[in-house]
């Protein structure tokens, strides 16, 4: 029976906040105490008993992984809030333009501090992209969010899709967006997230504008196929754009079957059942040993919203679907994997720099 020497053999570790769920994977072949190590902490033992692991192996395979348990931490996912209310969707902008915004009555105020006390329970950090609509209509809400250790980030004005505005009207709502917001909090916006994730091939552009700006990261191309938005040639992780001295945080997604399909949040993650979207998470940390990009909005926690008339069926689908689940999997999620604020990797990048 092949021996067990975990630490050399270990090619990379993942666990949740309950270890019971640690997983093992190896580089070396498949032998049964491996085999036992990559089911669910305790219950290896029903494993090597049913391989017939010595007992040698399954005292040494417990205690390693105790050690395990102990000694390595899980990968630090980021989490991500795109602050806009229910009436500011991009598939409702037809119907509710940016001029018929103070005819509803907002929701985001209460939404949004559910999320913050939520966050508290879980001693959890994000990154908040706010619209500056929002921002300068509820200050104080920036000010809390900030207050209470979390990130700001930009998120545009009136959250208009950027390949329907000129270089000039971009670079004006982003300007007033990114100013207003350093104001209210003190501190440098260094993040942006388009509406919509629309920076595509037909947008660019809009990097030169970031750029200009003083930001240090975006996160807006979702490298998949999709009508409104999608780079689906870029690459799914963490990286430099050529040319700019920007870092992208691509919105996430997991390969099944050789096809990248996007489990990142938002209407995603009401669509797939939680099953499914816990085990392609799992395995962007766990087989691909990579950090992955959550978002949803303050909206999606809320089921009792008014619902609009007179859209079309693909928005309402997109919109309503299982809003009323999202609460309970947002706990599971929290439950499951560990998050922070994509500006503690900024942060740890510029340290590393000579």
């Amino acid at each position: 029976m092949q021996d067990l020497t975990p630490y050399p053999a270990v090619k990379h570790l993942n666990f949740s906040h309950n270890p019971p769920n640690m997983l093992l994977f190896f580089d070396r072949g498949f032998s049964a105490s491996a085999a036992a190590a990559i089911v669910p902490y305790p219950f290896h033992f029903f494993v090597c008993v049913r391989l017939r692991v010595s007992v040698a192996n399954f005292f040494s395979l417990t205690f390693n992984l105790f050690l395990y348990t102990i000694h390595l931490p899980m990968l630090t996912n980021y989490l991500t809030v795109d602050v806009e209310d229910y009436f500011q969707v991009s598939a409702f902008e037809n119907i509710v333009g940016p001029d018929k915004w103070d005819n509803y009555t907002p929701r985001v105020e209460k939404n949004t501090k559910r999320i913050l006390d939520l966050f508290d329970n879980y001693n959890v950090k994000a990154t908040f992209f706010i619209l500056g609509w929002i921002a300068e209509k509820f200050p104080a809400l920036v000010k809390e969010i900030d207050a209470r250790g979390h990130e700001i980030g930009c998120h545009s004005y009136y959250h208009r899709l950027i390949y329907d505005l000129s270089p000039d009207e971009f670079r004006e709502d982003t300007r007033k967006t990114k100013d207003l917001l350093e104001q209210l909090t003190g501190r440098k916006v260094l993040g942006y997230r388009a509406p919509s994730y629309t920076i595509t091939k037909r947008s660019l552009w809009a990097l030169d504008i970031l750029e200009e700006l003083g930001f240090a990261y975006d996160s807006s191309i979702f490298p998949i196929y999709h009508d409104r938005y999608g780079l689906p040639e870029a690459p799914r992780f963490k990286y430099k754009l050529p040319d700019y001295d920007l870092t992208e945080y691509p919105i996430s997604t997991s390969l099944i079957m050789g096809r990248k399909i996007p489990v990142a949040g938002g209407g995603y993650f009401r669509l797939f059942p939680y099953w499914f979207s816990r085990m392609a998470l799992k395995k962007i940390n766990e087989k691909e040993g990579q950090p992955f990009i959550f978002y949803f909005h303050p909206w999606e926690l809320d089921p009792e919203q008014p619902r609009m008339k007179k859209i079309k069926f693909l928005s309402r689908f997109r919109h309503y679907i299982n809003l009323q689940r999202t609460a309970d999997r947002l706990r599971n999620l929290l439950e499951d994997f560990s998050f922070g604020p994509i500006i503690n990797n900024m942060q740890q990048g510029m340290q590393r720099q000579p």
